[in-house]
């Protein structure tokens, strides 16, 4: 089975041109963004430039740091 490895994502992240919120979840590991970003009200309808919040466990750890 393929091991699943996941980019340190930043907590503030901009979405890209022909990502998802699921590419996005893959990619950073957060399967939560929808709950933790309450300005999204359509899951399928994100767009370029949107600023959504992330907490994976690497930022975490950065926060916790500080």
């Amino acid at each position: 089975m393929a091991k699943t490895i996941h980019k340190a994502c930043d907590e503030i992240y901009v979405v890209g041109e022909g990502e998802t919120l699921n590419t996005i979840s893959e990619k950073c590991g957060d399967p939560f963004i929808v709950e933790r970003n309450p300005h999204i009200h359509d899951p399928d309808d994100v767009f370029p430039g949107l600023v959504i919040r992330i907490i994976t466990p690497t930022n975490t750890r950065k926060l916790l740091k500080t």
